[in-house]
């Protein structure tokens, strides 16, 4: 039987702040209930304070939103944005009912999924299992991250390691940086 109380999911978060600014313009949202959970990224264009009210603005978007269908979550956004200097995003929905991944980026932030077991990242979202690891990343990461060996030998740690990890050893330093990393796992009975 599934937990109604909690979506299967694992995740872990890490940023990297421009240094000289006081906040990043780089955030995440996850937001779960008991058969879906929305992950994304955000990047407000540029740096520093200004980034960041975007980045908030979207964020917010993004929550208030949540149940609509993901164009017309992305359109709220870009209508909300539009008194901002803009922002970048990936969001994904995972319904663990159905176990299917619907994703939509737009801008230069990057996502790759894994399929649990494999060390490949996978092209394919039709449908998502226990154990695939789904890693959003904003443009201050390098690109390159997804396909290092460092990457591959991790997989295996929790979310949160693997975060870490990306940006410990993938950011660019010219841009403020984030990593998202989500792991489905089966749902506890």
């Amino acid at each position: 039987m599934e937990d109604l109380d909690h979506f299967p999911l694992d995740w872990g978060v890490r940023t990297f702040t421009l240094p000289g600014q006081s906040e990043s313009g780089d955030l995440h949202v996850v937001k779960t209930s008991a058969a879906k959970a929305m992950v994304g990224v955000v990047d407000g264009l540029g740096h520093g304070d200004a980034a960041a009210a975007a980045a908030k603005v979207a964020v917010r978007a993004l929550l208030e939103y949540a149940d609509e269908p993901i164009i017309s979550l992305l359109n709220r956004c870009h209508e909300n944005l539009r008194a901002t200097r803009g922002a970048v995003m990936n969001v994904a929905f995972l319904n663990s009912r159905e176990n299917t991944l619907t994703w939509l980026g737009v801008g230069n932030v990057q996502g790759v999924l894994y399929r649990a077991g494999g060390l490949e990242p996978m092209a394919s979202l039709l449908a998502i299992s226990p154990g695939d690891t789904l890693i959003f990343s904003t443009d201050g990461v390098h690109s390159d991250f997804a396909l290092s060996a460092d990457l591959a030998l991790s997989l295996s740690a929790s979310p949160q390691s693997i975060a870490d990890r990306i940006i410990a050893r993938h950011v660019k330093g010219t841009d403020d940086a984030l990593a998202l990393v989500a792991r489905y796992r089966r749902a506890t009975s």
